[in-house]
């Protein structure tokens, strides 16, 4: 004890009644051992252990409050991706619409090249998303993985903001001019 100089011991006593009724047994105890020696803190175990988690709770709002933070930053940045990829093709467009194709090819192209972005990026995240969770939850006992339906409403949620990301470059296909197409290169 003396080489190790702890800041805090913790001890415990078991009891048959209310265990703050030996604060002034267990304070005896401990000054009959060393008159210097303080007692700080008593309580229960259940309230110390409700203590630790209050803690833990506000750790768990701070990472929450994280957590939404990122999703609608990745939101906004799924949006910008998906709706600059499909509008660096308008020359492309411009050329298909001059050849004859329809509005509905135009439609597929566009909405085909995006979602094929959304699906592999959204598996991927997925991957990740659960990998890193098992991770986290074999790391620690506190943490637990989250549900399938939570990882489905995330992934949902990013799924829908970069489909609407799609709308307006779709929009803007369908109503481009082939020569205005050309005209922007």
């Amino acid at each position: 004890m003396l080489q190790l100089r702890p800041f805090a011991i913790r001890v415990l006593a078991r009891t048959q009644n209310d265990p703050l009724a030996l604060t002034s047994s267990v304070r005896n105890a401990a000054e009959s051992i060393d008159r210097d020696l303080p007692l700080f803190e008593v309580s229960s175990l259940y309230d110390a252990i409700y203590s630790d988690k209050k803690v833990l709770d506000a750790f768990g709002a701070l990472f929450f409050a994280a957590g939404v933070g990122a999703l609608l930053l990745t939101m906004v940045g799924l949006y910008g991706i998906v709706s600059f990829a499909v509008a660096s093709r308008t020359r492309e467009i411009g050329v298909r619409v001059a050849l004859g194709a329809s509005r509905g090819d135009i439609a597929r192209l566009v909405l085909g090249q995006g979602s094929k972005l959304i699906g592999i990026g959204t598996a991927v995240g997925l991957v990740i998303a659960v990998g890193l969770s098992h991770a986290l939850a074999a790391a620690t006992e506190f943490f637990q993985p989250a549900g399938v339906l939570t990882y489905l409403a995330i992934a949902g949620a990013l799924v829908t903001t970069a489909a609407a990301g799609l709308v307006r470059p779709v929009r803007r296909a369908l109503t481009l001019a082939p020569i205005d197409a050309l005209r922007r290169e």
